[in-house]
């Protein structure tokens, strides 16, 4: 799909600055020298979602990472991701990803074994 400029310049910054907890639509309009109702209506246009779903979106995928890939804490995470409390990290993640932060890192951390011990012997 082809992303115009704005757009793309706007998901790398957010890819970039996600963990600051104090990210927003403002923020990354005023780096792009755009209004704040300008790039949320490109951003919703051209992705078909929101400002503050994508940063979500993007802070999930983050998480999602740092939960299969590292042995931090929860708490730890959700500061790392741009969430100042875990409460609150842990119910945007819940809801964008189904499962708590927990059973995530746990439910992958079983499949992943089992997937290593049945497929490659």
């Amino acid at each position: 799909s082809r992303l115009s400029p704005i757009v793309r310049r706007a998901r790398q910054y957010i890819q970039k600055h996600f963990s600051q907890s104090d990210l927003t639509l403002e923020s990354v309009a005023e780096f792009l020298n755009v209004s704040p109702v300008y790039l949320s209506r490109m951003i919703k246009q051209e992705l078909g979602i929101s400002f503050i779903h994508l940063l979500t979106k993007i802070r999930m995928e983050k998480a999602a990472e740092l939960l299969l890939s590292t042995e931090l804490p929860i708490h730890e995470i959700a500061e790392r991701v741009g969430y100042d409390t875990q409460h609150y990290f842990s119910t945007a993640f819940k809801k964008a990803m189904g499962v708590s932060p927990n059973q995530y890192r746990r439910t992958r951390m079983i499949s992943e074994y089992t997937d290593h011990h049945h497929h490659h012997h």
